[in-house]
């Protein structure tokens, strides 16, 4: 009999030495999954989802919070949201408080590990985004006074400035820049193919803006009047040579036109020569086919960052924006 305990310990020991190679076996798969998985990229907006994607391809997974078709400033992030930044490895926001109605939640449930890229970094923003002609809230309300604490390094995603900053091509390849360096930083393995997306994208939206420049450049410089409905487009004004009149709306579109300022936008159509106004298609035209009504103009459509099944992607909205443009204000 005592020599079947030399036996028993034998197996003992053999059945100890397979279980640790299965398990060794096991972690090693793991570590080779978790290498081959894909970047995970959460955007803030659609538009910057937009961009990610550009560059991305299929080398990494892009998410937006923000949906193109909701209203950026007002938007709350869900509870599917919240999962997906706090399983990102980049999570890419605009700056200049855009996403005010979501951006403390993406800030809290940002990993630790994760980076938090502000995709307007390195362009100088022009004062507020909420200059309606002369008129303020009638309830007084500032959205920008109160400042979200956030940390030192995170300080661009919430800096006074209009935050609109996508709308001219020359901006645009500023976010394609800082997201290309971001995902090349986050994913070195890929950083060549993002690169060379990147390239082939900058240059595509470089032949985009010689296109809207000359697009804008066929109207007459007295006609380049823009009446549009909240104060999406002094980036653009600037940019191409439009003089931005007047705006519905003083702060958020989720706010309402005030009878004021419905009036003042009448008689600033009547005495310019302004033919046509400008609505979003994301947000109710109500007020604005008041004034084209009593003003006798047209309503047409800018888009900022809304989608639709024809125009869906940055360079058909920006070239749609140009289209309007010259199709209501004399062009062509």
């Amino acid at each position: 009999m005592r020599d079947l305990f030399p036996l028993r310990t034998l197996w003992t020991t053999l059945v100890v030495v397979l279980a640790l190679a299965l398990a060794t076996a096991c972690t090693g798969d793991d570590d080779e999954a978790a290498e081959g998985e894909r970047l995970q990229v959460v955007a803030s907006t659609g538009i910057i989802a937009h961009f990610a994607e550009q560059v991305a391809g299929a080398d990494a997974d892009v998410v937006s919070v923000i949906p193109p078709g909701a209203d950026a400033h007002t938007f709350s992030a869900s509870t599917t949201d919240i999962r997906n930044v706090a399983a990102a490895d980049l999570v890419i926001v605009n700056g200049y408080n855009l996403e005010e109605g979501a951006l403390g939640t993406i800030l809290e449930h940002l990993p630790e590990d994760a980076r938090l890229v502000i995709a307007a970094a390195g362009i100088t923003p022009l004062e507020g985004g909420h200059h309606h002609h002369g008129h303020h809230d009638e309830e007084g309300h500032d959205d920008h006074d109160e400042q979200m604490e956030v940390a030192a390094e995170h300080q661009l995603a919430v800096a006074d400035g209009d935050p609109h900053t996508w709308l001219t091509v020359p901006n645009a390849m500023v976010y394609v820049r800082n997201i290309t360096d971001a995902l090349a930083a986050a994913d070195p393995d890929n950083a060549a193919a993002y690169r060379e997306r990147a390239e082939d994208y900058l240059a595509e939206l470089q032949t985009l803006d010689e296109e809207v420049r000359a697009a804008i450049a066929g109207i007459p410089r007295d006609r380049r009047v823009l009446i549009v409905y909240h104060d999406a487009f002094q980036y653009f004004a600037a940019e191409y040579g439009l003089e931005l009149a007047a705006s519905v709306l003083p702060a958020s579109p989720s706010q309402h036109a005030s009878a004021a300022a419905v009036v003042e936008i009448i008689e600033i159509v009547a005495g310019r020569e302004v033919g046509a106004v400008y609505r979003e298609p994301q947000f109710a035209a109500d007020a604005l086919e008041a004034i084209a009504e009593e003003a006798g103009v047209r309503v047409l459509t800018l888009y900022t960052a809304a989608f639709t099944d024809e125009v869906d992607s940055y360079v058909e909205l920006m070239r749609a924006n140009a289209d309007a443009l010259v199709d209501g204000l004399g062009g062509g």
